[in-house]
């Protein structure tokens, strides 16, 4: 049982970390609603989710609005 358990942990992590070495193109734009200087990192990621994005980064003290580019 041990034995399995170790073997799933090491599978585990090579899917992760396979997972994290992918490219993907994350395309980004300035945030439309949010107003302000951008200083906290939640309030940018509700924008931009208002806006149809996954997640929003604060850079620079501007909202950037993330999300995966569609295929090309």
């Amino acid at each position: 049982m041990a034995a399995s358990l170790s073997l799933f942990k090491v599978v585990f992590l090579l899917v992760l970390f396979f997972m994290g070495n992918a490219e993907a193109n994350i395309c980004q734009e300035a945030s439309k609603t949010f107003k302000g200087p951008c200083v906290e990192q939640a309030k940018c990621t509700s924008a931009c989710q208002s806006e149809g994005f996954q997640f929003g980064e604060c850079s620079d003290s501007i909202c950037y609005c993330k999300k995966p580019c569609p295929p090309n």
